[in-house]
């Protein structure tokens, strides 16, 4: 839906007001010049129509393709489930109705004949033929257009109020400083010129407002039309939603929703994970209504608690709601998955390019998490049919003729490796650069029978059938995402065998997640990327997807190397063959830093083991000072506990021990005296892994760079991520110490931020000592 002030006129496609029909909202899309959608081809039958609903003028346009014998309407797709086949199709349906209408009425037609067709990936196209009547034909647009009018003044709004007021929007804190004013005009420019910015800015320099402010201003000059952040924490998405509420009060008109996962937004999440039909919102067709209601509030910015108050007023599925809602925002807030993970990704926005910039947040996190989204496990035992269809369904059948297949061309790949323990179980590790040829052919039979298992399933109404449809869906799901990634499988990935006794289990591992990223960021116009630890950037412009047009950017931080003291103790090795001879030599110097000033601290390590033994030595030595440990298994409420101890104003020590890498080593601000130091033991380097070896030998071959990028890049943003946390504003004071040896090595010197340049390297506990006191002593 687009509205065209200059001739008071709407235009929406067909496609669109067939989506409206179905699903009762409406989202801005993007046209050509002859008012057709992209999907139209040449030699097409261009149709339009224009239609008055009070004082709301709308045009409905759209085109049939010119068929060998009769219009027709054609859609290309990958391939679907069958139950989204069959959305796909009934939509298609409705469009091509509403396109026939339109041709009826210009041509006074008694009766139209037309076809559809759905092609889908490889297979055979799917064609319908149709001959209806131009009265039934002219009552089911009559239908449809009867949900614009809901529509249409939000869109006018949309074009006379929010986009003047965020073409015209100022920045909100003044002037920006001379980093953030960098920062702002070349995020600008990548949006206005449809390029992709990498940029490191490091705690201070505002990279939030940084990145919101100048998409806010492309949205208004209609370089972009929708601004995604997209951020892998809730503190993260709090601190977009707080700052697009700082625009609203200097008088920019925007609209926004956090989008969160369904679980933790609606209380009948399980409900409707076993069975839609079971859950309370199933049959309540609201979303309309409840979707013009949270217009009518005004929030520049839905919490998921607004969405669910909302959603609870009206009895509808609150996440289905934020998605609804969603179409109708500016700028929608949401986690990497949402984009990325070719699994759960927003289909109502990422199934076809949109002219969209991506601003990602924390974007260092982003090659893991993707690397876990494009890689999948599965065991043969896995592969056998859920217990509840019985050993005599088809389905059965076909997953025992599989796993027979897949046995037969793998067990000649691990012979060789087999190993037999002291308790007489074999274990054996494989990789390799090839898939086996049977795997194509044979997960796609299995996967399209269980689908069609899955298919009946919905049809089928007794006691078992929440039960089985539920057991269906997991199966189908986990045999789907390994599908699809033999799909993908090319020279990025790597496939891995692993025998554990009787059981063999198979891993399609992402070495490279740059092409992955690459193609998902080539869904919008534009991107942001940045961080605080972006370092070094040519790294991360490989890993992260950039294009030989990519701009990139490093902004100075904003604090005083005066604000912090930074130390390395290059005399004590973290090996983990070593730790134990080290390990009194770390609590000496944990110690030293603590007794230079009272205060709390964060004690960081590799691993919850270590960190566990760190701990339990430190209470041994020091059983007066309050010392607590992140555990493996810490529920929110143990998790909110912890934090809390940083708030406690009481003059006593706090010294907690974290991992790095971990929930406490990013995206937490403890300004102030909440925290004063950081201890940092280790170079957070990944644990040795067939995986992790796999990455090495990869980019060893393409970069020559195997250890930077499996080992020493990872593990040093990890450190950089856990010494951030010590200087949050320009007036906190803090110190960093650093253990290991391996911090001698160039290649970490390398990496080292601007803040850092003062750092000194000294040889134990007794120096450090005599340091900190000078430091604290000259920042009382």
């Amino acid at each position: 839906m687009r509205y065209e002030a200059a001739k008071n006129l709407i235009h929406v496609h067909a496609e669109e007001l067939a989506k409206i029909a179905k699903r009762g909202i409406s989202s801005y899309q993007q046209y050509d010049d002859d008012g057709s959608a992209a999907r139209r081809k040449d030699g097409c039958i261009l149709l339009s129509r224009k239609v008055e609903l009070g004082e709301l003028h709308f045009l409905i346009e759209g085109s049939f393709d010119s068929g060998e014998r009769v219009p027709r309407l054609s859609l290309f797709s990958e391939e679907m489930t069958r139950s989204k086949k069959t959305h796909a199709q009934k939509l298609l349906q409705a469009e091509a109705f509403i396109l026939a209408a339109i041709l009826a009425k210009r041509d006074g037609l008694c009766e139209v004949e037309f076809e559809t067709e759905l092609k889908e990936g490889e297979r055979e196209p799917v064609l319908s033929s149709y001959k209806i009547n131009a009265e039934k034909l002219e009552s089911f647009f009559s239908r449809c257009i009867a949900s614009l009018a809901l529509y249409g003044r939000i869109e006018i709004e949309r074009v006379t109020k929010r986009l003047p007021s965020m073409k015209a929007a100022k920045f909100p804190y003044g002037s920006p400083r001379e980093g953030q004013s960098d920062f702002i005009h070349t995020a600008y420019r990548a949006m206005a010129s449809s390029l992709r910015l990498y940029a490191e800015a490091p705690t201070g320099t505002g990279k939030t407002v940084s990145a919101l402010f100048p998409a806010i201003r492309a949205i208004g000059k209609e370089k972009i039309s929708k601004a995604f952040y997209l951020t892998p924490k809730a503190t993260t998405a709090i601190a977009a939603k707080e700052c697009l509420e700082l625009f609203t009060k200097i008088g920019v008109f925007v609209r926004s929703v956090i989008v969160t996962a369904k679980d933790k937004v609606c209380i009948h999440s399980h409900v409707c994970r076993e069975s839609k039909q079971s859950c309370p919102t199933f049959k309540d067709n609201k979303l309309s209504a409840a979707t013009l209601a949270l217009c009518d509030l005004s929030l520049p910015c839905a919490s998921p608690e607004d969405v669910r108050k909302t959603a609870l007023e009206y009895g509808v599925c609150p996440y289905e709601l934020s998605l609804c809602y969603a179409e109708l925002c500016d700028i929608i807030i949401c986690d990497f998955n949402y984009l990325f993970d070719p699994d759960v990704y927003f289909r109502r926005f990422f199934d076809k390019r949109g002219d969209y910039v991506f601003l990602v947040d924390e974007a260092h996190n982003l090659p893991e998490r993707a690397r876990e989204m494009y890689s999948a496990k599965l065991s043969l035992s896995e592969l056998r049919a859920p217990d509840i269809l019985g050993e005599s369904s088809d389905l059965s059948f076909a997953a025992s003729d599989a796993i027979k297949i897949i046995k037969k061309a793998l067990m000649p790949l691990i012979r060789d490796e087999i190993r037999t323990d002291k308790d007489g179980s074999r274990h054996a590790a494989y990789h390799t650069k090839s898939l086996p040829a049977e795997f194509f052919s044979v997960f796609s039979s299995l996967y399209e029978a269980a689908d069609g298992e899955l298919f009946a399933s919905y049809r089928i109404r007794d006691e078992y059938s929440a039960m089985r449809t539920r057991a269906l869906r997991d199966y189908c799901f986990k045999l789907g995402k390994f599908k699809r990634a033999i799909e993908r499988f090319d020279d990025a990935y790597e496939l891995f065998v692993f025998l554990d006794n009787d059981e063999i289990g198979l891993e399609i591992f992402c070495l490279d997640t740059g092409s992955v990223i690459d193609s998902r960021l080539d869904l919008g116009s534009s991107a942001v990327l940045f961080s605080g630890t972006l370092s070094p950037l040519n790294y991360y412009k490989s890993v992260l997807g950039a294009d030989r047009t990519a701009l990139t950017l490093e902004v100075d931080s904003p604090f005083d190397t005066g604000q912090l003291s930074v130390n390395i103790i290059n005399t004590v090795t973290t090996r983990i063959s070593e730790r134990e001879k080290s390990l009194g030599a770390i609590i000496s110097v944990i110690g030293a830093t603590l007794s230079a000033k009272r205060g709390n601290y964060m004690i960081f390590s590799p691993s919850f083991a270590y960190s566990k033994t760190l701990f339990e030595a430190f209470r041994k030595k020091y059983p007066k000072i309050h010392a607590i440990y992140q555990s493996s298994d810490m529920s929110k409420a143990e998790k909110d506990e912890f934090l809390a101890s940083f708030s406690k104003s009481d003059g006593k020590y706090l010294v907690a021990f974290c991992v790095m890498g971990g929930i406490f080593s990013e995206g937490i601000d403890l300004v102030g005296d909440k925290l004063i130091g950081s201890v940092i033991v280790g170079i957070g380097m990944p644990a040795l892994s067939f995986e992790r070896e796999a990455i090495a030998a990869y980019y060893a071959d393409k970069l020559d760079s195997g250890v930077e990028y499996a080992y020493l890049y990872p593990g040093m943003n990890r450190v950089l991520q856990a010494a951030g946390r010590v200087i949050r504003t320009e007036e906190d004071r803090g110190v960093i110490v650093l253990i290991d040896d391996r911090f001698n090595d160039p290649l970490y010197k390398k990496i080292i931020p601007s803040l850092w340049s003062e750092m000194r390297f000294l040889p134990n506990a007794v120096a450090l000592k005599e340091v900190l006191d000078k430091f604290w002593k000259s920042n009382k």
